[in-house]
């Protein structure tokens, strides 16, 4: 399903609750990083898809003067070569980012090969607060639900961003909805590479501890009553 199909859903999505949470509801989404992480994802989990929407502009080449359809993922030169790089890059001697990794190389296969347990949609309703929740997750194996990451962060860092960006909250929604819809898993990891060039596009794969999951189960059950509570208000 497109993001903007996804987005026009009407229920609540972990975005959504975590920019309530903020006070950030008003302010949307950067475009810039919107349509970076839809080519990230498009790369990884729809290949096909992304040789058709992908589009990088000449160098020093603008945005703004982009004049092809709407609905392409227009990205800046400098853009288009940190998300191959996040992909695949070559340094000396030595590969990184996503294909050439251990671990996340095969996992982006078998993503691949399951498409039908890719970009999975899920909708239903907060048995404790009734608020109508979705979620678009990533990739669900026989034993994890993965979300796919670029980020900033390095391996004993990221830790730091769980929290920062309230990934165990995320973590929380979307294997509560998983299991809502009838999936039977317990564990929840992001599978993650880093932008930054001058660490060479490292990648790894993080599980939210069992000790993190519950404290983002508890938060969300906290922020959904008090969502549930003001929507309730305002519609008195």
């Amino acid at each position: 399903m497109p993001d903007a199909e996804y987005r026009a859903i009407d229920a609540l999505s972990n975005s959504d609750l975590v920019a309530w949470a903020k006070g950030e509801q008003d302010k949307g989404i950067d475009p810039r990083n919107a349509i970076f992480g839809t080519a990230f994802h498009g790369i990884v989990l729809e290949p096909e898809v992304a040789k058709q929407k992908l589009v990088c502009l000449e160098p020093k080449q603008k945005r703004a003067s982009y004049d092809g359809p709407d609905d392409m993922w227009v990205l800046t030169n400098s853009e288009y070569a940190k998300l191959m790089g996040c992909y695949h890059t070559v340094s000396g001697n030595k590969a990184a980012g996503i294909e050439p990794h251990p671990q996340l190389g095969p996992l982006m296969k078998l993503a691949r090969s399951s498409r039908g347990n890719c970009e999975v949609v899920v909708v239903w309703i907060d048995e404790r607060s009734g608020i109508k929740c979705k979620a678009k997750i990533d990739q669900i194996t026989d034993n994890a639900v993965y979300d796919w990451k670029t980020t900033n962060s390095e391996p004993d860092s990221f830790s730091y961003s769980i929290g920062a960006f309230m990934y165990f909250v995320q973590a929380a929604h979307y294997l509560i909805g998983a299991k809502m819809c009838g999936v039977e898993v317990e564990n929840f990891r992001f599978a993650c590479v880093s932008k930054r060039k001058d660490k060479g596009h490292v990648g790894w794969i993080q599980e939210v501890s069992p000790d993190l999951m519950s404290a983002g189960i508890k938060t969300r059950e906290i922020l959904l009553g008090l969502y549930a509570k003001e929507q309730n208000n305002e519609n008195q």
